[in-house]
């Protein structure tokens, strides 16, 4: 059985002062919508899961007990269920994982939300990011979508409350031998990003200060306009205090350890394929473990070395003829052809899944 570890308890809640507390309420309804995009970007399936079971539980007033007796479930299928809906709701989609999601690319045996409709090749992706990153065009909010009957022209989504359902105001870019274009198209989760803004300007109105507002403020116009690299878009924002932390467009260093998270999740019941004879030593070492599992992922995945890249066409942040030698291999460092985070997501993703598989093996 899973337990919900109510944290944030009314008595916690309660602990604050009145505008406190509308601040932090609009900020989780701002989380809550952010939700519903996660969702979509997980697997096309996980926001209809998520919708069921907020229905069922609608349906029932919160009283699992009840749909034993009404649909003629068991009582361990039930069980079994809400198994299944307490690590679905609590990992944000159906593909488990602790950290990132790892949707890499696609294939015959893999899904991913960042490329709807028609396959989209390899080499597709990588056209498509080198001509954003020459526009200086950040693709941490786009996806790349094939344009319908065509087979050189590509769409990049672009999430944004602002639409460009006017052809006119759609930013096109020609590609590589003109043989075809690619479209820049505003509107991607725009319902979505709109109920985030909206609670954005709610919360800013209960801030705790000036630094709280401008945050607020920059993160609402990113999110309005699909731009992260204006004077007040989003990269700008990740400059002052925040709640959370997000990876890709980080401003500095990022190094974060959510202790508190990590000591509530160590006493939940989750090792449900441990003996019976081994769980008394697993609940002992399995706070510390995870504990020094991710100081060494912050400190030796987050904090050292530097990536070698092409900052631009030709140019390279190192020496290209006499390239670092790695204390490994003893040979010359490869380098990444790419300057963006998300130009290097897809290769990323299969270094990514195995880090994450390792982790999630480690800690369920």
């Amino acid at each position: 059985m899973f337990r919900f570890s109510n944290w944030v308890s009314g008595t916690k809640f309660n602990g604050v002062t009145e505008r406190e507390q509308r601040y932090a309420h609009h900020m989780a309804r701002a989380a809550w919508y952010g939700a519903r995009i996660i969702l979509e970007q997980v697997s096309p399936e996980s926001r209809p899961i998520f919708d069921f079971i907020l229905e069922l539980h609608r349906a029932c007033s919160g009283n699992w007990d009840a749909i034993v007796g009404q649909v003629g479930m068991e009582r361990d299928q039930l069980q079994q269920f809400l198994t299944y809906a307490a690590t679905f709701l609590s990992n944000v989609g159906n593909h488990y994982g602790s950290g990132d999601q790892n949707l890499g690319f696609l294939s015959d045996t893999t899904q991913s939300s960042y490329y709807p409709g028609d396959p989209v090749s390899e080499e597709e992706i990588t056209m498509v990011s080198r001509i954003l990153e020459q526009n200086s065009i950040l693709p941490e909010n786009t996806r790349i979508r094939r344009a319908n009957n065509s087979a050189d022209d590509s769409e990049v989504l672009v999430a944004s409350v602002q639409r460009d359902d006017d052809a006119s105001r759609i930013r096109t870019f020609p590609t590589p031998g003109l043989k075809g274009v690619i479209r820049l198209i505003r509107g991607d989760h725009s319902s979505a990003l709109g109920n985030i803004c909206n609670e954005l300007t709610q919360a800013a109105n209960f801030a705790a200060n000036d630094t709280q507002v401008d945050f607020l403020r920059k993160y609402a116009e990113s999110f309005q306009t699909g731009s992260l690299n204006t004077p007040n878009g989003f990269e700008t924002g990740t400059r002052h205090r925040a709640l959370t932390s997000r990876a890709s467009t980080e401003d500095g260093f990022k190094n974060v350890i959510i202790s508190n998270r990590m000591a509530t999740e160590s006493r939940a019941l989750q090792y449900p394929f441990i003996d019976p004879s081994e769980a008394e030593t697993f609940i002992k070492h399995k706070f510390p473990a995870y504990h020094w599992l991710v100081v060494l992922h912050e400190l030796l995945g987050h904090g050292t070395g530097q990536m070698m890249v092409e900052t631009e066409e030709g140019k390279h942040n190192f020496d290209i003829d006499n390239p670092p030698i790695s204390p490994l291999t003893g040979k010359p460092m490869p380098a990444l052809t790419a300057t963006v985070w998300g130009s290097i997501r897809m290769i990323l993703a299969h270094a990514s899944s195995a880090s994450e598989a390792l982790k999630t093996s480690l800690t369920c």
